[in-house]
């Protein structure tokens, strides 16, 4: 499973399993059933996604952190639909954009802002906290601009 990226995650990630108590070595198990099974389901539109199991991971502060875990299969096809939209809209990003890209990192991110400040004029740099955003987006109807984007298929 490692071309899904499942196995070049973090070792906690791999080794939490969600909800169904399936870790990533029992998936494997039986990998080439389990991957039939999981296909036919989705070719069916009968694929149901699990419900994250939720965690509070604590945080230096005495507060805590939500953490949901998904199940492995649920990870698998996570994993599948990154793949597909990032072939899809990585084309339409600048390449002053890092967050969430692939090969992209915040350290990269940094270096380039560093870059920039140090060559050239800026007169303001701003920082945002999107706690929340996808909520706020979603009853703005932010969303349906994404889709947009996305190649629909005709019946």
């Amino acid at each position: 499973m490692s071309c899904c990226g499942m196995r070049s995650e973090s070792s906690n990630a791999t080794k939490a399993p969600g909800v169904d108590e399936v870790t990533v070595d029992q998936y494997e198990e039986h990998l080439q059933v389990n991957l039939q099974d999981l296909l036919a389901r989705l070719h069916r539109g009968t694929y149901r996604p699990h419900p994250s199991l939720r965690c509070d991971i604590p945080k230096g502060n005495g507060k805590t952190r939500p953490l949901g875990i998904a199940c492995v299969e649920d990870k698998l096809v996570q994993r599948a639909i990154v793949m597909i939209l990032e072939r899809i809209y990585e084309v339409d990003f600048a390449d002053i954009s890092y967050g969430f890209r692939p090969g992209r990192s915040c350290h990269q991110a940094l270096s380039a802002l560093g870059q920039i400040i140090a060559t050239r004029r800026v007169n303001w740099i701003s920082d945002a906290d999107i706690r929340g955003f996808s909520i706020t987006c979603a009853t703005r109807g932010w969303w349906s601009c994404c889709a947009s984007g996305l190649p629909t298929r005709s019946c």
